[in-house]
Parts: structure tokens; sequence; C-alpha cells
């Protein structure tokens, strides 16, 4: 009889011992299973955020890009003069090379007036181009038209200063000046660019001051006065 009751004992000692040995780790798994999520979500949260300020930084890229873009765009229009002004020195500048190519023996009426021709055409449709601008209110770098057209007047004139002391008869080449209106088209694009460029004349005289003479030995005094400079 000592023995059974033992045996109930040791028996409800066990089961007692049973619960209590599962439910450790079964309450250590669940408090790991909350303090994963805890972790986690610190983590979920910096990765949504990380993927937030990504496309805020892509959306506030994509408009500086379209923002200087849009301002290219207007800085070219706003600056029309000068980017005609580039073309016709880039363009005259074939005619002015042909010009300077010129030999003693090549220096001929019939090689002079085809070139001279061109640049008078040339001339005149970066004049069309300028008069168009008159009365928009365009924004014009000052110094920067001053500088563009006093280079292709020194150019050209330097070119033709060169033909001048080649050619074989200097009456050949005035009259050549003469016939293609070489100097009314020079005034017309100076006189086109001073009404479109404010304050013009002030920045270009200084610069010009070194065609005076080859004005004058060319028969371009027109010029010259036009910039008051003869």
């Amino acid at each position: 009889m000592r023995v059974f009751s033992i045996l109930i004992l040791a028996a409800v000692a066990v089961v007692s011992f049973v619960p209590s040995a599962f439910a450790a780790p079964l309450v250590d798994a669940k408090a790991g299973a909350v303090a994963g999520a805890k972790v986690n979500t610190p983590i979920a949260n910096a990765n949504a955020g990380a993927v937030a300020g990504a496309k805020v930084h892509a959306r506030l890229v994509g408009a500086d890009v379209k923002a200087k873009a849009i301002a290219g765009v207007y800085a070219r229009d706003d600056d029309k003069c000068t980017s005609v002004l580039t073309d016709l020195k880039v363009n005259l500048g074939v005619q002015i090379d042909l010009l300077n190519g010129l030999t003693k023996d090549t220096a001929t009426k019939d090689n002079i007036q085809p070139i001279l021709s061109k640049c008078v055409s040339i001339i005149a449709d970066a004049t069309v181009q300028i008069k168009a601008l008159v009365g928009t209110g365009i924004v014009c770098d000052v110094q920067a038209c001053a500088s563009l057209l006093a280079n292709i007047l020194i150019a050209l004139c330097g070119a033709l200063a060169f033909v001048l002391g080649i050619v074989a008869d200097v009456q050949v080449l005035l009259d050549i000046i003469v016939s293609v209106a070489l100097g009314d088209c020079l005034c017309g694009l100076i006189s086109a660019v001073i009404s479109v460029v404010d304050g013009l004349l002030v920045a270009l005289v200084p610069l010009v001051l070194s065609v005076v003479g080859t004005l004058v030995s060319l028969g371009l005094t027109v010029v010259g006065q036009l910039l008051t400079i003869c």
C-alpha cells in the first residue's frame, strides 16, 4: 500500500513537470517572434523610407534637369542676335579664307567678284534675321555682339587688304567692291545690330579703330563714318 502511494505521488510530480518543461520553449519562441517582429519593423520602415527618399530625389533631379533645359532654351532665344552673328562669322569665314588663298596669278576679277558677291549675300541674309529681332524685347550680350561684329569687320577688311596688295590692278578690286555694293551691305548689317543692341556702338568703336586706314583704302569710308571712326 505504501509502495502504491509512492508511485501515485511520483506520477503526479511527472505530470506537473511536463507542461512547465514544454511551456518554457513556447514562451521563449513567442518572445523571440515578437522581438523579431520589432526588429523587422524598423528595417521595413527604413527600407520604405529609403525607397520614398529615392523617389523624391529622382523627382528633384528630374525637375532640376528640366529646369536647366528650359533655362537653356530661354538663354538661346534671348541671345538670338549673338547667335546670328556667330553663324555669320562662320559662314563668312569660308569666303574670307578664299580671299586669303588668292595669289598674284589668281587675284583676278573673275575670281574675286564671285567671292565678294557671296560675302554680300551672306551678310544680307544675316541682316534680315537681325532686323526681324527689332521690337521683340530680346536681351542681348552687348560685349559679345560687339566682339563678334568687330571680328567680322576686321577679318573681312584684312582679307581685302591682302588682295589689294597682290592684285595687278588695284582699281579692279575697288570697282568690284562698288559693283557688289559691299559698303551699303556692311552699313545695313551694322545699323541692324545697333537697332537691336543698346550701347553697341560705344562697345564696338574701340575694337575697330585698327581698320580705319583699310576702310579708306578700299573706298569704304561710308562704313567708317557710320562707325564714327572716319
